[in-house]
């Protein structure tokens, strides 16, 4: 039955914090009062600490702790108000519970219809005092307290910014004192501290909430992707559990901005981005993201490549049923032939040099790193001459165009390997220069002093399929080369770096067909002599998956002098 105001107690007894009679205006509370006091304030104390306590779930966990302490109650329990349906929706169950209650129940509901009382609570914000010797048997409230094996309980609403989220509900047993005003005042007292700390816990969330979601579109920003990846990659580290990634670019946005303003490009935008949050929910643990601009991705932990590639070709499909122009797609996953891929960055790179092919060849499906490239981009590539950082726009703040930053990227390398011998150092330094531009391999050589030949020390293919066998062209393992053969690369022996790319009228024959048999389109060549006077040579092949060899040149001509030149001062 409920307590309306007209009931209410005196200002002096409100707080409900008195456990016996007063011995009058002159006489404080007695010891025992003033611990019961001492703990009822710090159990509302600690339902305002529990607002930093994590998830929802655990702050109504350590809430009711709280709370079933400072009440003194057999049992409570917090629901939530479901205005759509007309109904509460009970969370969380704590202290002697019935057997049919369960802590954290699942479909544990109450009705306005049948529980009359809770159209008083969230109306007039009311709480209410059942007792089950005064109220009528009939009544679903007394019938569910029979039901609990209770005797008394009270029910209180939850405030959260001035409206009513939920409800706080009590029982004690026969054993105890029923519910009176005092307590239905504590208790009014208790939910809206649960109120307060419940609004706190959402704000902390709103805020965490813009530190990762990209305001124009709802999706995930960079930051939460970054979070994401590392944790997903960290998995794929100790578990081997793969991830992959989509990354895209939608297609015509300047001509958007630039035709019809930005209001119409910010439109296509969240257009792109609803279809982006589509395909990413049929790939389950995924996270769409707006990376910035034009760019988009979706992290995909865990699953299979092909189903990962499928959605990517579905998010292709969709675009050019749209109105919108169409968008360039580039997939990678760890679960592909893409040689060792120790770091997310690592990913990124191969999933943004793949979307960066799309988009030079304007194809219509995703491109794979580590996989053939589909029907027709391969031919449309061949048509461009080769990629120069100026034809790479900067993503994510990536160091591959920056040749200073590669070049202390190297030191750092080096400096771990000092007292190593000349070759561990320069194959340090050529696999370096291979993962940061996305080669397809690279191969270190020695001409030893007064030979005539090149002689293969050591070598790595990075997008090699287990079950092919390596290229006839391709260098093994103590391969000889006469120099004669190859004049453009004696030449660098002495120290230099020469790109050649496979249309290159003045390239050596020879170094073309190997660029051709390997499926290669470029090489970067470095060559240095140590103080033994023997040459070493460094070649890193790129495919269409790589970004310029033209980028790595300068850091390849410096790092090799270095790895050589403190070699040869152990």
């Amino acid at each position: 039955m409920p307590v309306g105001n007209d009931a209410r107690p005196s200002a002096g007894h409100a707080a409900g914090l008195s456990d016996g009679p007063s011995a009058g205006p002159s006489a404080g509370p007695s010891a025992g009062q003033r611990d019961s006091m001492g703990a009822r304030l710090g159990a509302l104390a600690d339902i305002a600490r529990a607002a930093w306590a994590g998830s929802r779930a655990d702050l109504l966990r350590q809430v009711s702790v709280a709370a079933h302490q400072a009440l003194r109650v057999s049992s409570l329990s917090i629901s939530q108000w479901e205005p759509e349906h007309g109904r509460i929706r009970v969370l969380i169950n704590h202290g002697d519970l019935a057997a049919s209650e369960s802590a954290e129940p699942v479909d544990e509901l109450y009705s306005v219809e049948t529980f009359t009382y809770l159209r008083d609570l969230v109306d007039e914000l009311q709480g209410w005092v059942i007792n089950s010797e005064t109220a009528d048997p009939d009544e679903p409230d007394v019938q569910l307290l029979a039901e609990l094996g209770k005797h008394c309980s009270v029910g209180v609403p939850i405030p959260l910014e001035g409206r009513v989220w939920g409800e706080l509900y009590l029982t004690r047993t026969s054993e105890q004192p029923c519910f009176d005003q005092s307590d239905l005042d504590l208790a009014l007292v208790v939910a809206a501290q649960i109120g307060a700390a419940l609004a706190t816990a959402e704000h902390l969330d709103r805020i965490d909430q813009l530190a990762h979601t990209d305001p124009l579109t709802g999706l995930a920003n960079r930051r939460a992707v970054d979070e994401v990846l590392d944790s997903a990659f960290a998995r794929h580290l100790a578990e081997g559990i793969p991830v992959s990634l989509i990354v895209c670019d939608l297609n015509g946005l300047k001509r958007i901005n630039d035709d019809q303003g930005h209001e119409a490009g910010d439109r296509a935008l969240v257009r792109f981005a609803a279809m982006l949050s589509s395909v990413a929910g049929r790939l389950p643990g995924s996270i769409a993201s707006r990376l910035g601009g034009d760019e988009f991705c979706i992290v995909v932990p865990e699953a299979k490549a092909d189903d990962v590639v499928a959605a990517a070709d579905e998010l292709c499909r969709l675009v050019l049923r749209s109105p919108l122009e169409g968008v360039s797609c580039g997939v990678a996953s760890t679960a592909d032939d893409v040689g060792d891929v120790d770091t997310a960055g690592r990913l990124f790179r191969l999933a943004d040099a793949a979307q960066y092919r799309a988009k030079r060849s304007h194809a219509a499906v995703p491109v794979v790193a580590g996989r053939s490239l589909p029907e027709g981009v391969a031919e449309k590539l061949s048509q461009y001459g080769p990629i120069t950082t100026g034809d790479r726009r900067l993503f994510r703040g990536r160091e591959l165009s920056d040749s200073a930053r590669l070049v202390r990227s190297g030191i750092e390398l080096l400096d771990e390997t000092r007292g190593e011998a000349t070759q561990a150092r320069l194959a340090s330094v050529a696999d370096l220069l291979a993962q940061r531009s996305d080669a397809l391999g690279w191969w270190l050589s020695i001409v030893r002093p007064g030979s005539d030949s090149v002689v293969t020390r050591q070598f790595a293919l990075y997008r090699q399929r287990p079950e092919e066998p390596l290229s006839p062209h391709a260098p093994v393992l103590g391969t000889e080369y006469l120099l004669e053969d190859y004049p453009a690369t004696g030449a660098l022996l002495n120290g230099g770096v020469l790109v050649v790319n496979g249309g290159d009228s003045d390239a050596d024959p020879a170094e073309v067909a190997i660029l051709d048999g390997m499926g290669a389109v470029s090489v970067a060549m470095g060559g240095c002599r140590d103080t033994r006077g023997a040459a070493w040579l460094i070649e890193i092949y790129g495919d269409a998956l790589s970004q310029s060899m033209g980028e790595i040149s300068l850091p390849m001509r410096t790092l090799m002098a270095i790895a050589v030149h403190e070699a040869g001062l152990v």
